[in-house]
């Protein structure tokens, strides 16, 4: 049985009509919750950090770039640095977020910068996992690609980042069902637990790059900090790359603990530094200002400059890092002023 053609045409143009209007209303949708985020309902990192830029008009300015290395916190080293140039009348934006890697650094400056129009992008290496940080963001390059996207827009950057949290959380949990509570309870950080299973290999790629994928990853990184070299002085800004050290490049003390959660781990990591002469020499190459915090590590009074199981620093090390860092920051923003 066939139908009338008049029913037919009928049908469609209900179809299409209706088609229409749902997209219509999506986009009503939409577009709402993107003006209710541009006015900070809900608040998002991208939106704080927007207003905090738009009310602060202080010199000199310094654009932190980094990972969970440079999260606020009283009495740690992106406070510290905030404390510094505060005191001597300027004004610091942190665009780091934990979990970020060279791939993350540069959208974040692409982000930042040309609003900001900072004196200084301090930008924060970590040698033990900005390497693989890189190999991941390749192999997620699609998902990546959808964020980047939706970082256009507020809205984009509220939905990214509460999805980024609730991940952060099931991926915890998921390790506590996953592994008996005295094997959870020999680390600081359950997450170390999951990167050990996932990539026993991923401290020895990080820290002696000897591998083609790691490699690669160390050419991408090299082109991404060139680009962020770039993009500063676009800006008329100065660009300084603190080289951060592994614990494992400092202190053997970890080395057994790191083992017995699942790395493979040569027992030659200590003091040997393989990113850190890749990063120099870089540094020399675009004669750019580079502080490599492993000398003062190795050389420090204090032997526990780390949370014990862990690759993060304790007080101690966020007060050394801070201390070697500030001579240069001091140069940079304050030149010729004594006493700072």
């Amino acid at each position: 049985m066939s139908l009338d053609p008049e029913l037919s045409s009928l049908s469609r143009r209900k179809y299409l009509g209706a088609l229409v209007y749902a997209l219509i209303l999506c986009t009503a949708i939409i577009g709402g919750l993107e003006l209710l985020a541009r006015f900070g309902l809900p608040e998002s990192d991208f939106y704080r950090t927007r207003s905090l830029i738009e009310s602060r008009t202080a010199r000199p300015r310094v654009l932190l770039l980094g990972d969970s290395f440079t999260i606020e916190g009283e009495g740690l080293y992106y406070s510290r640095i905030e404390t510094f140039v505060d005191q001597g009348g300027g004004v610091v934006i942190n665009a780091s977020r934990s979990g970020m890697g060279p791939e993350h650094y540069l959208r974040q400056a692409h982000l930042y910068t040309p609003g900001f129009s900072p004196d200084l992008i301090l930008l924060n290496y970590f040698v033990g996992n900005d390497i693989t940080d890189t190999i991941y963001y390749s192999q997620t390059e699609t998902k990546q690609k959808i964020k980047t996207y939706l970082s256009a827009f507020f809205l984009g950057h509220v939905l990214i980042e509460r999805v980024e949290r609730l991940q952060t959380r099931l991926r915890i949990i998921g390790v506590k069902l996953d592994v008996d509570e005295e094997k959870i309870s020999t680390v600081a950080n359950p997450l170390l637990l999951e990167a050990a299973k996932n990539n026993p290999y991923l401290i020895q790629d990080n820290l002696l790059i000897n591998t083609p994928r790691a490699q690669t990853a160390w050419a991408r990184n090299r082109k991404i900090l060139e680009d962020i070299f770039t993009l500063a002085r676009k800006h008329d800004a100065a660009l300084q790359i603190v080289i951060i050290p592994a614990n494992l490049q400092t202190s053997d003390r970890d080395l057994k603990p790191m083992r017995e959660i699942g790395f493979t781990i040569d027992s030659s990591l200590l003091g040997k530094r393989v990113p850190q002469d890749l990063l120099l020499d870089f540094c020399r190459e675009q004669q750019l200002d580079c502080l490599d915090l492993l000398p003062a590590f190795l050389n420090s009074n204090d032997q526990d400059v780390y949370i014990p199981k862990d690759f993060h620093w304790n007080a101690s090390g966020n007060r050394l890092a801070f201390d070697s860092l500030k001579p240069s920051l001091a140069r940079i923003l304050f030149p010729g002023e004594s006493g700072r």
